[in-house]
């Protein structure tokens, strides 16, 4: 109560927020909880077979790294039992680990690192944007840089260029929104290059960068600048869709949701949001429902310059923690004439369509959660979302010919077929005929036992610890497929536990197939995924997942 009081002068979401931020404090503190128990767990069994008083700063990292045990319980636990623990070793191994995420991440990062990039605004005016308006211009070349280096001229067929004009219609990735790509010409209208992104340097210096030139370049010298009209088209009627997303989930779940994170291109659109519950299907039905109404009543998107407090008086929704000038950039989309019509209003520096007409059609296509209290939408617009839906519905057309139902009774047939099957399952798999040595692979000089099993994910390490006791030496992989969710149990025997770990398998197998997570102990580890067809290419590629 207190925090919130004192701060909602400068973050003006948390007092919308606050039964949400509650809500989430107390989840946290549960899973921690948990998190303590399993990591308290795995410590002492880590300690009882340690031999001598120093413990692996590996193992300590693990723990903190994998199970999210912290380091400095780990550290007191130790200190109580007089076992050491190298803190200098442990350092390095946690600094190794951050420097792999950085090579690891394609995000726009390496502009804020590139020290010569970031001291452009030492040397160059800012550029002069004109994209909201303007799609192509005629722009005087500023500078040409090179592997960090200034270049007055550059010759043809040259590489990895960055040009830097006076102005530009290029928009600059932000804000979520990808960077605009286009054309370069010269007075002649001869191709001189392809822009194939476009990025902000601080000091707002705008980036164009080119893969490789046709032709000569010269700082001083003036070129047509063209952007991918039709590709921009499609990334503003996926922005003003956002917008109007965020505005339906608001409606839809509370004014607590609010923009966690977005990604906007010429394909489709993400958009992460705060909540602590899924998406029913009645409720993104909902959401759509009311998103596509604001899209056929064409409303007229509004952008306007305001000041900031006038704008957040006036109902406009700013991001949490986001830091605004004193003039800023307003969208609006509202129609106070029609019912059922959202009204949308939020600080904005992207591109947007002129009505949300342009936008043609809205579907989401998943939500999925990211982080604790953070939720993701995956959605498509116009063409893409016509095309999308066309093939639920062919998809589903093909379905009722298989089953020969209706629509009226396709709902009941496949319930009953869930029950045959269950029943199936239930006599399908027994001890005496779940083990076969048809399913042992061989791996150089290793076997692998990999096999898929009719049966509930809860049974699994039962079913494994079956197939071990006729299974001497190797790895256990097993899986089943349950309500569109494929659960894994991997297993190592006692003879190889020294060599292998269950856990770090069974998470290269998850990441194959497009999941995450999963733990366990080093003889035994359980992790599941959302079903996807790369399970059915695991047995042949399991010796490269392993990497065994």
């Amino acid at each position: 109560e207190s925090v919130v009081k004192k701060y909602s002068d400068i973050y003006f979401e948390l007092p919308k927020g606050k039964n949400f931020i509650k809500e989430n404090l107390k989840n946290e503190e549960t899973k921690f909880s948990e998190t303590l128990g399993t990591g308290i767990e795995l410590l002492n069994k880590e300690i009882s077979i340690l031999k001598g008083d120093k413990f692996s700063p590996e193992i300590a990292f693990k723990l903190y790294d994998t199970y999210g045990f912290p380091v400095d319980m780990t550290t007191a636990i130790l200190n109580e039992k007089k076992i050491t623990l190298d803190s200098t070793e442990y350092k390095s191994i946690v600094q190794l680990n951050k420097n792999k995420q950085k090579k690891s991440w394609k995000g726009s990062g390496e502009i804020k690192e590139n020290n010569f990039l970031v001291n452009l605004k030492n040397d160059l005016n800012s550029t002069n944007f004109v994209g909201y308006d303007k799609h192509e211009i005629k722009a005087k070349l500023q500078s040409i840089v090179v592997k960090n280096e200034f270049k007055e001229s550059i010759r043809a067929k040259s590489e990895n260029l960055i040009l830097i004009f006076n102005s530009t219609p290029f928009y600059a990735e932000s804000g979520g929104q990808v960077g605009d790509i286009g054309s370069v010409y010269n007075e002649k209208n001869e191709l001189v290059a392809e822009i194939v992104d476009t990025r902000k340097a601080p000091g707002d210096i705008f980036l164009h960068f080119v893969k490789n030139n046709n032709l000569d370049l010269e700082i001083g010298s003036f070129y047509y600048l063209k952007i991918d009209f039709e590709r921009r088209i499609k990334i503003r009627n996926n922005h003003s869709a956002t917008h109007l997303l965020h505005e339906s989930l608001r409606q839809i779940l509370g004014d607590h949701v609010s923009q966690r994170g977005s990604l906007v291109n010429d394909d489709k659109l993400r958009f992460d949001y705060s909540s602590n519950k899924p998406l029913k299907i009645s409720l993104t039905n909902k959401v759509e429902e009311l998103v596509n109404n604001s899209i056929r009543s064409n409303m007229k998107v509004i952008i306007q310059n305001k000041h900031l407090k006038n704008a957040i008086d006036e109902g406009a929704i700013a991001l949490f923690g986001e830091k605004y000038p004193d003039i800023v950039r307003v969208v609006s989309m509202k129609d106070n004439d029609k019912k059922n019509i959202l009204t949308s209003i939020e600080l904005c520096g992207g591109t947007h369509c002129d009505y949300t007409g342009e936008i043609g059609f809205f579907k989401i296509l998943n939500d999925s959660s990211i982080a604790s209290g953070i939720r993701r939408i995956e959605a498509v617009t116009g063409n893409e979302a016509r095309n999308h839906v066309s093939h639920k519905i062919y998809l589903l057309d093909e379905i009722k010919e298989i089953l020969k139902a209706t629509d009226e009774n396709l709902y009941e047939k496949i319930e009953n077929l869930k029950k045959d099957n269950l029943n199936l399952r239930k006599g399908s798999t027994t001890k005496t005929n779940l083990f076969s040595t048809d399913n042992i692979l061989s791996m150089d000089n290793l076997k692998v036992y990999f096999q898929e099993i009719n049966c509930e994910s809860k049974d699994l390490k039962n079913n494994c610890d079956i197939i071990k006791n006729k299974f001497d030496s190797g790895i256990v992989v097993i899986y089943s497929v349950n309500d569109s969710k494929v659960s894994i149990v991997v297993s190592v025997t006692n003879n190889l536990v020294e060599k292998y770990d269950s856990v770090e398998l069974l998470k290269k197998i998850i990441k194959f197939i497009g999941g995450k997570g999963g733990g366990g102990r080093k003889d035994l580890a359980q992790g599941g995924a959302n079903f996807s067809l790369k399970i059915n290419k695991l047995k042949n590629s399991l010796k490269k997942v392993l990497e065994i």
